[in-house]
């Protein structure tokens, strides 16, 4: 008896485990989704717990193509990043924020601090991820065709609206201290084709806007839902180049360049192919319908990014963390080369300290060289450009950067030999200005040699 007690108090125990494991088996099965390659994928019934729609408005997407899907055996899943989730759509300002990055063009640390010195170009990538925004666009539509449990005509007839759009992105950088912008700035934008990138500058301000090209074209609403399903938004990059550090740059200081990333995305969809608006100039239209159904609908949203925290700078303000930026430390350069070329030729090129002079810095093995010479012509100095109206260099002129200085001579005259007239001489004429006494003399001496000749002559005879 002791022992089928003891049984029995045994068997009760095992079956107490046995619910334990149970329940606790139904929370993980009705808590957690299969992953499979790192994405949860969710059932056709979760789905339309999740957007509050019917079993047949989402059978319409997964047969319209508009709702990506796969298909296990008989089993239909659905990519729970295709769509917002529960905690999403409850906390929108929190979880659906559009990221920005800036880094130098073809790095591979984000958060690493450049390295420059003056006078060095600065080629930055601007990167966006808006990856929720297709996301939400489809649950926009599943939303759309849920609304009193809709037929299947009805559905359809949302599909097959008539629809166009506009967007816009603007990419922004504040230019500090420190740093230059050319009189020609370029962007170069990857990872999103049909815009158009123009960049402008606004005081200290530089200005990309990313418009749309196509933002009046008329087509379907489901042939727009699934151009925006073919783009990637979490990978939206804009290359800006045109910037350096400015010769004033503070050596060895930090310097930080601050960007801002908004944009508008806006859309209106119609039952015409004529897009009447609710106004009372469009009221009586006949095809607007008795209860002005048909008129257009317009939607929009607007965001500003914030930094993207994977990519904040080491040096970036902790106070600050949603400010999107980039810095830099201004190195003391290298010594700078001064190149002195003599027409096409180069005569000499010296090494001098930053900041310094040929005569006064610290290299003495360098020196200004020795004047160059070209026949016919006195070397008058060196240079800044070619035709010596430039900026005349000396070895006490400042050296910033590698510069090259050009050999500036004046026309050497050739004096006349003496003893002889020059080719050209012509006799002078009566008040010319020539010396007199000279010339009388000759006129005697020659006098006086005739009259010699003459009687010498006479006496031979």
């Amino acid at each position: 008896m002791n022992l089928l007690t003891e049984t029995h108090q045994e068997l009760s125990t095992y079956l107490s485990q046995l619910e334990n494991l149970k329940q606790q088996m139904d929370f993980i099965l009705k808590n957690f989704r299969p992953v499979f390659d790192g994405e949860v994928f969710l059932s056709g019934k979760e789905v339309c717990e999740l957007l509050h729609i019917t079993k047949r408005t989402l059978q319409q997407y997964r047969d319209d193509g508009l709702f990506p899907y796969i298909q296990i055996g008989g089993k239909i899943l659905f990519k729970q990043s295709d769509i917002l989730t529960t905690e999403e759509t409850s906390k929108p300002l929190e979880k659906l924020q559009v990221l920005a990055d800036i880094k130098a063009k073809g790095s591979t640390d984000s958060k690493k601090v450049d390295e420059y010195k003056k006078g060095d170009p600065i080629d930055l990538e601007f990167s966006m991820n808006a990856s929720w925004f297709k996301r939400y666009i489809n649950g926009f539509a599943l939303f759309s065709t849920q609304v009193g449990g809709m037929s299947d005509e009805g559905i359809q007839k949302i599909y097959n609206q008539y629809a166009m759009s506009d967007a816009q992105l603007v990419f922004t950088l504040d230019i500090p201290n420190g740093v230059t912008i050319s009189n020609n700035p370029t962007a170069k934008i990857s990872g999103l084709d049909g815009f158009t990138a123009n960049v402008s500058r606004e005081g200290n301000t530089l200005l990309v806007k990313l418009r749309k090209n196509e933002k009046a074209k008329v087509c379907k609403w489901k042939d727009l839902i699934e151009k925006i399903n073919s783009i990637d938004t979490s990978n939206i990059n804009v290359s800006i180049s045109g910037l350096k550090v400015s010769k004033d740059a503070s050596q060895d200081s930090q310097v930080t360049i601050r960007g801002t990333v908004s944009g508008v995305y806006d859309f209106a969809t119609s039952y015409t192919e004529k897009f009447y608006l609710p106004s009372p100039e469009h009221n009586n239209h006949e095809e607007l319908g008795p209860g002005h159904e048909n008129c257009a609908t317009r939607n929009y949203w607007s965001f500003a990014a914030i930094q993207d925290p994977s990519g904040l700078d080491k040096a970036a303000d902790s106070n600050k963390p949603n400010q999107i930026s980039y810095t830099f430390k201004v190195n003391k350069p290298a010594d700078n080369t001064v190149t002195f070329k003599d027409g096409n030729a180069t005569h000499a090129t010296v090494k001098v300290e930053n900041g310094k002079s040929i005569d006064n810095d610290a290299l003495a093995n360098q020196s200004m060289p020795s004047d160059p010479t070209k026949s016919g012509y006195i070397f008058k100095e060196w240079n800044t450009q070619n035709d010596g109206k430039g900026t005349k260099f000396t070895g006490s002129t400042i050296v910033n950067e590698d510069m090259v200085v050009y050999a500036i001579y004046s026309k050497n005259p050739t004096p006349n030999k003496p003893g002889k007239l020059p080719n050209n001489s012509k006799l002078p004429k009566t008040g010319d200005n020539i010396n007199m006494p000279l010339y009388v003399a000759v006129l005697v001496i020659s006098g006086v040699l005739l009259f010699a000749l003459y009687f010498k002559r006479r006496k031979d005879n």
